[in-house]
């Protein structure tokens, strides 16, 4: 298996031909990256490089932290076989369009192997978080799901995907919520809906072994990350491993059977 690392380099959208050449070489390619490289849907467009991408079956691709268009992120999906596909990284791939054209593409495979998913950096909200949570269904195979710095999500998407993971059986093992300000108020039940859903979970599985929360400073209550902590050592007791770098942080792991 060969692995193409090219993540962090400026190499614009002129790099599109090269690369294709370089394509047309690798005939065991498992992972592309292409972080943070200064590209535009010009780089995606180019005959050259989508005949040379056609023909690729990769396994693990992280493309984010560059200037994508909705559209961009469409011809990406189309390109790379979502039969597949085990990890996508769309770190900081914030325009509009970008979830339901993720999940359309999902929709249309009748069993995505999708392990990991990665949407840190990607301004989601409620309305776009739940275009992941009822395409579900279609992605049973997940593991890890990761959602740093989202800072427009609230608490309830937690118990909410939780729930849903729950009932379509995915055995989840991470969730990372770091840096999304989760927001509580004495009138939102959305703690209590959180610590409840993860009771549940772990009830039916323990197949979660890290769980990562962000609350906000100034809307927080730390009773929410008391009774989460609790609930943890309620179900793993002695491996149950329980840190705070800040008071505001809560990062819930599991150690070494």
């Amino acid at each position: 298996m060969e692995t193409l690392k090219l993540s962090h380099n400026p190499l614009g959208d002129g790099a599109a031909h090269p690369l294709a050449v370089c394509l047309r070489h690798l005939v065991s390619l498992h992972a592309l990256e292409l972080e943070s490289c200064c590209l535009t849907d010009e780089f995606v467009e180019g005959h050259h490089l989508v005949s040379s991408l056609k023909r690729m079956t990769i396994m693990e691709v992280s493309i984010g932290c560059n200037e994508w268009s909705a559209q961009a992120v469409k011809i990406w999906l189309q390109l790379l076989d979502l039969k597949s596909l085990k990890r996508l990284s769309l770190i900081a791939t914030h325009c509009d369009g970008v979830m339901p054209a993720l999940m359309s593409s999902i929709r249309s495979v009748q069993d995505c192997p999708l392990h990991h998913l990665d949407l840190s950096h990607c301004n989601l909200n409620g309305d776009s978080f739940g275009q992941l949570v009822s395409s579900l269904g279609q992605l049973t195979h997940l593991k890890k799901l990761v959602f740093k710095n989202n800072a427009k999500l609230h608490l309830g998407v937690v118990a909410d995907l939780l729930t849903r993971c729950q009932g379509y059986a995915i055995r989840i093992e991470e969730l990372d919520f770091s840096g999304c300000c989760f927001a509580l108020s004495s009138v939102d039940a959305s703690d209590v809906h959180c610590v409840e859903a993860l009771r549940s979970f772990l009830s039916w599985s323990k197949s979660l072994r890290h769980l990562c929360l962000s609350f906000s400073r100034s809307q927080s209550d730390s009773s929410c990350i008391s009774s989460l902590t609790n609930v943890w050592l309620e179900m793993f007791h002695s491996n149950a491993v329980v840190s705070q770098p800040t008071p505001h942080q809560l990062i819930l792991t599991v150690s070494a059977l």
